[in-house]
Parts: C-alpha cells; structure tokens; sequence
C-alpha cells in the first residue's frame, strides 16, 4: 500500500515538474506573411504590426500563390523588424521558390549589420545573445511564404533599452540621445560610452544623454556609435547601440 502510494506521489511530482517546465519554456512566435504586410501586385514600402511588434518590407510586392515577393532592384530589398523584441532566439525564412541569396542579420539595433548570415533555400538563423533586431535582405527577385521570428517571452521581463538613432546638421555642435529603460531594476544604473572621438558625451546617467561634437568639415557625413548600458544586479547589463549621424557640410559639395 505505502509503495503505492509513493508511486503515485512521484508521478504526481514529475507532472508538476514537467508542468512548471512548460511555463518556464515561454518560447512565442510571430509570422508574418503577404496579408500582414496587405501587399498588393503593385511594389511598395509597406508596414505591419503583429502581436504589438512593428515591421517593414521596403519594397513588397505580392507574388503568384500569395507570398512575399522582394526584389533588390525595388528599393533597398530588405524587411526588418522597427519594435525591439527582447529575447530574440531566430528567424526562419521559408522559400516559396528561387534560389536567390538573401542574407539575415541580427543586431542590438534597427537593420543591423553585425551578425550575418546567408542562405538560398528555407533556413533558420540564430540570433546572438541580447540581440533584438533582424533584417532580411535580398539579391535579385525571391519569394517567401512567411517569416518566423522565435523569441523567448520570459525575457521580456528584463530590462531593456528603448532609442531611436539621432541625426544632426553637419554645422550641430550637439546634441542629445533620448531614451526609456523599460522594466527597471532598483538599484540599477545606466552608463553611455563612445570609441568615436569626434563626439565627446556629457556624462549624464538619466535621459536624455547630451553630447557634443564641432561641425562637421568634410563633405561626406559621419557617424558615431553610442553604446547605452544598464547593469543591474551586481553583473547582469542590458544594453543598446544608438548611431549619431551629423551629416555632409553641403557647401564643400559644390
């Protein structure tokens, strides 16, 4: 009878565990297809919103059998996500038909160009950790039935950046980056830094972030990376790149 008994309360256990594991495993996807972005047979920039994330496709174009048709000769051929999404794990692109290159790239900012990598057939891309952003770029004509990005929903209760990249005149003599820490950790602290020295940051440690620089002499623009970081609990950061654009003194062109 105890032998029973104990049998049943370990089955009930291993219930619990395997019931507490689902919870804990909060992977979520989003798919985005032709109808989520409302492409149409004309070539356009279009946007979606889909589970509160925002996205664009610069151009689309809705291809035979209703799928996304992209082009690297209509605009910049790429669509990415515009709303940060916090435990980003991949993205798998899946091919309609064609063989085209397309690459995928994610990064800590809107259209990265850090961490690429490319593929002609229906593929899965892993993201690195704590980025939150991807792109998906094209070459020549190719279409895709959908786009599956995978996040994990549990990390969405970890602090993170929101920012927007910053543009300046090229005769600025400053600036400043806004931003909001989103799910906040007492005793948390926030920090800015700069490899690019033709920009000198003011120091702050609340938004926004001021920053000065002289005007720019050249008749190319130039840019800056400003890295926010937010550490919290002894030696957990959350972190977020923002790039400073000041552009092309127009007087030098001509």
């Amino acid at each position: 009878m105890k032998q029973k008994l104990l049998s049943k309360l370990m089955l009930l256990l291993l219930a619990l565990v395997a019931g507490s594991a689902s919870v804990w495993a909060a992977d979520k996807t989003i798919t985005l297809d032709y109808n989520s972005f409302g492409l149409s047979t004309s070539y356009a920039e279009k946007t979606a919103t889909v589970d509160g994330f925002g996205f664009t496709v610069n151009q689309g174009y809705k291809g035979s059998g209703n799928v996304i048709q992209m082009n690297s000769s209509k605009g910049s051929g790429i669509l990415y996500n515009t709303t940060a999404i916090t435990g980003l794990k991949s993205i798998t692109v899946n091919v309609s038909s064609g063989s085209k290159t397309y690459t995928v790239t994610t990064g800590t900012s809107e259209k990265p160009t850090s961490n690429s990598q490319t593929g002609t057939s229906t593929g899965t891309y892993n993201a690195a950790s704590g980025d939150t952003y991807f792109q998906l770029k094209v070459s020549g004509a190719s279409y895709f039935s959908s786009i599956v990005i995978t996040y994990d929903d549990a990390a969405g209760s970890s602090p993170s950046f929101t920012a927007s990249d910053v543009n300046i005149a090229y005769n600025a003599t400053g600036g400043s980056i806004a931003f909001t820490v989103n799910n906040e950790v007492d005793g948390g602290t926030i920090s800015a830094s700069t490899e690019d020295d033709w920009l000198t940051l003011g120091g702050e440690t609340t938004s926004p972030i001021s920053f000065t620089c002289s005007s720019n002499e050249s008749v190319v623009s130039r840019t800056a990376t400003v890295t926010l970081t937010y550490t919290y609990d002894t030696d957990k950061t959350a972190s977020k790149n923002v790039t400073v654009t000041q552009v092309a003194n127009p007087a030098l062109g001509t």
